[in-house]
């Protein structure tokens, strides 16, 4: 192996060959080699892995573990804003994903409570994360307040080891055990470690003889990773020892986020701009928002090669557009409750008269979780309810669409364009909801037909195909050439929990196709979350965004509610969606050939085209 790296080094790659041992990707490489040329039978010494700090890895020793131990189940924790080895380790979770959650049964979850540092503590820290342009998941401290983070400047460096040592005094005063003063480099560590300690006892400087105990310690940045202190100082951070990129955006933030209640900064000259300067805006141009939420979507080409044009539904005119209020950026959740009003009775336009707009009720209420949020185990489980009979006893053809009566309710399909139907479910007519305020498209009332049969009541548009099941209720969603895009399950599809004592809620029940990908579509700085075998919060704080999901069988299901809404897709529990607090199903099938089409529908929907 040293030869074949002799051989690399003299074709000009930048490459190190070590004289005692090799480093983690070496001893990958030869595994690899090892499990290739000389294994014969399956590596079976662990059934299960746990990793943690996992962003420190990089790629090839996880495949290398991944082809090495095949059968093996893992457990993978790590954060990957504490990534400081940034030219290998772990920037972002994407491609490890998709390596290790190929299961139905793998997911994928964001922890976002920390119980470490306090709230001052944690807002800085989160700004220093900010000046980098890498991708960063939120974090959520736990409501625990103290001392604001202190920056000063001392004008004499030869003073800065007697102003460090009275400040570690002044901890100790206080009854702070555990105390750590944080440099850029070993060698810095080093001298440090001996100039303060002409003013105050510190620990062991030899980092190989260092015992973590009471006391204080002089310690490089990348040594403190995984380990947490009372009160932490950052030692002098200008703006060579950490320029404003981001590698050392992170090796700032896992020195700052050391400390359990105190933080001091105490530098000297020009301080980094990672904590002097103002956190940058990320400027990217609006149009790119909506294609970032789409792009997951498969795009599809003619038999010519050549890409499909767009088919749109245009929306009809209207006298004004609301204008819809989004959600502040900023730490922390918005949190929005509405009142809720008294629902009118339903009442239909009379031919030849313009339909009079009705009050829409409010349908939000407080989101208590953040969008890829998994939920409790008591939210996974339906209340138990009675037989469930929706098989659908007549049909009504109206204006906007068709009515479906079954003994459970009452099931609207009114189509919006000839790529978008709205879907709506509720216990009896008078109750069945309202269009969302969000949504600025109506019924288009026009261009559909449908036919009902002694099995089924089919639904059909331009481009999408919806057939009703009469004994079970059920819909199968189809493009107009018959291809599934997706299936209700039949046995009991929908389910409104709205009885005494049990929180309200809605219920979809679906079987996915076996092999498609399903995504909850974040706000911009979030992307797209995988969904298939797991169970997340697709809804925003606020409510303000509705909850979209996205397949790559290329159709979108659009919730019109402001309530948090979630999907599960786990064997023991099932596959669903689930409005909290709603007692009406309202959604919106969007189908179409290419991620273009579901775009420009979805941005008709909420008035955004």
């Amino acid at each position: 192996y040293k030869d074949f790296l002799r051989e690399q080094q003299e074709k000009g790659y930048k490459i190190r060959i070590p004289d005692r041992e090799f480093d983690v990707y070496d001893l990958a490489a030869l595994a690899y080699l090892y499990r290739r040329v000389k294994e014969t039978e399956r590596i079976s010494e662990a059934h299960h892995i746990v990793v943690d700090e996992a962003q420190d890895f990089g790629m090839m020793a996880y495949a290398v573990l991944h082809f090495c131990i095949s059968e093996c189940t893992y457990t993978v924790m790590g954060d990957v804003s504490q990534n400081i080895h940034f030219g290998y380790g772990q920037n972002d979770w994407e491609e490890l994903k998709e390596l290790l959650l190929a299961g139905d049964r793998d997911y994928f979850g964001v922890l976002k409570k920390s119980y470490r540092n306090t709230v001052e503590i944690s807002d800085f820290a989160t700004r220093i994360l900010r000046h980098g342009s890498f991708f960063s998941y939120p974090v959520e401290p736990i409501i625990r307040h103290g001392e604001p983070v202190r920056v000063e400047r001392e004008e004499r460096r030869e003073q800065l080891p007697a102003r460090a040592a009275r400040v570690c005094r002044n901890w100790q005063e206080k009854g702070y055990d555990t105390i750590a003063v944080i440099c850029r480099t070993r060698e810095e560590a080093a001298a440090v470690a001996k100039s303060m300690g002409e003013h105050i006892p510190v620990a062991e400087s030899d980092l190989s003889k260092a015992v973590f105990e009471k006391g204080i310690l002089v310690l490089p940045v990348e040594y403190t990773k995984g380990l947490e202190f009372d009160a932490v100082l950052v030692w002098d951070p200008d703006r060579q020892k950490y320029p404003c990129d981001d590698e050392h955006a992170k090796l700032l933030y896992v020195a700052a986020t050391r400390a359990l209640h105190e933080l001091h900064v105490l530098h000297t000259g020009a301080l980094t701009g990672l904590i002097a300067d103002p956190v940058p805006e990320r400027k990217k141009p609006a149009e790119r928002t909506l294609k970032k939420r789409i792009s997951i979507v498969r795009a599809e080409s003619t038999p010519d090669g050549s890409e499909e044009k767009e088919k749109t539904v245009p929306a009809r005119p209207r006298a004004e557009k609301p204008v819809l209020p989004r959600p502040r950026a900023g730490v922390g959740k918005p949190m929005v409750q509405r009142a809720m009003s008294e629902r009118p009775a339903v009442g239909r336009p009379v031919a030849g008269k313009p339909a009079v707009e009705r009050p829409v009720p409010s349908r939000s209420r407080i989101q208590t979780a953040g969008f890829g949020d998994m939920p409790s185990n008591e939210k996974l489980r339906p209340a138990g309810h009675a037989k469930i009979d929706l098989a659908i006893k007549w049909v009504i053809r109206q204006e906007d669409g068709l009515l479906l009566q079954s003994r459970y309710g009452v099931l609207r399909m009114a189509p919006v364009g000839s790529g978008i139907i709205r879907v709506s479910f509720a216990p009896d007519q008078n109750s069945l909801p309202d269009r969302h305020p969000a949504i600025v498209l109506g019924e288009t009332g026009h261009g559909w037909k449908y036919k009902d049969s002694a099995r089924m009541v089919e639904l059909t548009t331009p481009e999408l195909c919806l057939q009703a099941d009469k004994v079970t209720g059920a819909i199968r969603y189809m493009n107009r050439e018959g291809k599934l895009l997706l299936a209700e399950r039949n046995r009991e599809c929908r389910q409104i929990d709205n009885k005494p004592g049990v929180q309200p809620g809605a219920r979809l029940y679906l079987d996915w196709q076996k092999g498609e990908n399903l995504y909850g579509a974040g706000k911009e700085e979030q992307g797209g979350l995988r969904l298939r075998g797991g169970a997340h919060y697709i809804s925003h704080a606020g409510g303000e965004d509705l909850p979209l999901l996205l397949s790559d069988r290329c159709y979108g299901i659009l919730m019109a509610t402001g309530c948090p809404v979630i999907c599960c897709d786990i064997p023991v529990y099932g596959s669903w969606l689930y409005a909290e607090g709603e007692k009406q199903l309202d959604f919106y099938f969007i189908g179409g050939k290419n991620q273009a089409v579901i775009l420009r529908a979805y941005a008709c929907l909420i008035g955004k085209l």
